[in-house]
């Protein structure tokens, strides 16, 4: 359960840090970013970024999905 908890931690900071940031003007890239900087900072990674989905042609680009 205290891992369940510690994602959950590491998860609503990534979602805080990329909503304070999320404006018209952002850019997706940026975004991303900080998203993996602060995945990073905790020492987690992300399980999209890299998925081979089977209908996929590439791996997903992104620490987030849309």
């Amino acid at each position: 359960m205290e891992a369940i908890r510690a994602a959950g931690r590491v998860v609503a900071a990534v979602l805080e840090a990329v909503r304070a940031h999320a404006t018209a003007e952002a850019r997706l890239t940026e975004l991303d970013e900080i998203a993996r900087s602060v995945l990073a900072a905790a020492g987690a990674t992300s399980p999209f970024r890299g998925y081979l989905p089977d209908f996929a042609a590439v791996p997903l680009p992104a620490v987030m999905r849309s």
